[in-house]
């Protein structure tokens, strides 16, 4: 069975690198799950129209969207999937039984980026540390921290 991997985004081209890193370093058949972590509405309406795949269109930009296809394309043999998928738990337990869920084997955090989070998300590195599922943190090159978005496409080639 092939390895499932957990990597958080915040939806940043940026953030992909991660993925990058973690597919040139594997020779074997892997998935992706992408995880957003994103607060929960209190809004009755929102609640009842509830729809994850909407709410990830919405938050995703072209770029992010072009990259993944970039990473998908280049990675063809390596990647057997990858999806995305939003975290809304507040506990340590409910990550537990997400990583359970998912089928999560493995995580891939990166070293020196720190995702950015929004008004509607959170930082998600404490429930990965406390977890109990293996993780690898990733080392970045340096050049690629302050890069704009279409030269961090640009570098998802190389």
């Amino acid at each position: 069975m092939p390895d499932t991997i957990l990597v958080p985004t915040d939806f940043q081209v940026e953030s992909l690198n991660t993925v990058k890193l973690t597919l040139e370093q594997t020779s074997t058949l892997i998935y992706i799950v992408l995880v957003y972590p994103m607060y929960p509405s209190g809004s009755i309406t929102d609640l009842l129209f509830y729809s994850p795949g909407k709410l990830i269109r919405q938050s995703v930009s072209e770029e992010f969207t072009s990259a993944l296809e970039i990473l998908k394309n280049r990675f063809e043999s390596r990647l057997g999937g990858i999806r995305t998928e939003l975290f809304h738990g507040s506990t340590n337990n409910a990550f537990k039984n997400f990583i359970e869920g998912q089928g999560i084997t493995h995580i891939a955090i990166p070293k020196t980026y720190v995702l950015k989070t929004g008004k509607d998300s959170f930082n998600l590195l404490p429930f990965i540390k406390r977890c109990g599922t293996p993780c690898t943190m990733l080392d970045w090159p340096p050049f690629q921290h302050h890069l704009t978005p279409s030269q961090q496409l640009q570098t998802l080639f190389i």
